[in-house]
């Protein structure tokens, strides 16, 4: 993702092995913009690479939702306490593994896309968090969905 940084040695702990930067080996890679890029990680045990090795990645923008829900108000109905809640679409394509977390307060009540909810008279927040699976160690993107009962 953008602004994210690898560093060699979460890949190996040869020494002289590094990323490849202006003709320079780094032992950290900045991802500066998005879209294909080509990672070169060379050996250098002098101050001359010897040998180098690319590798193409796609750096992804950091997750987000694209169009948050503005609060919602429904009449309370106490014989039917709950609500089906769908998460917002986020800026990924649906080829991309990711998962969605529902809380309400300190509790968490579920997984997935879409959720039957538990909901109480007056204002009711959820916190929904999208959590892209395939990269590790990403910032999950989190939005509050308010619901309020009267």
């Amino acid at each position: 993702m953008t602004g994210g940084e690898m560093n060699i040695g979460d890949i190996t702990n040869f020494a002289n092995i590094g990323f490849i930067i202006d003709l320079v080996i780094d032992k950290t890679w900045l991802a500066q913009t998005i879209g294909d890029q080509t990672v070169a990680i060379g050996w250098a045990p002098r101050k001359d690479i010897l040998a180098q090795e690319n590798f193409p990645i796609h750096v992804w923008p950091l997750l987000k939702f694209d169009n948050p829900p503005s609060e919602k108000v429904i009449t309370w109905n106490p014989s039917n306490p709950t609500i089906i809640l769908t998460a917002p679409e986020v800026n990924r394509p649906e080829t991309r593994k990711v998962t969605y977390e529902w809380r309400k307060g300190q509790t968490l009540i579920g997984y997935g896309k879409l959720i039957g909810a538990p909901l109480n008279a007056g204002r009711n927040v959820f916190l929904l968090r999208a959590i892209d699976q395939d990269m590790v160690g990403a910032r999950p993107a989190e939005i509050e969905i308010v619901i309020t009962c009267e």
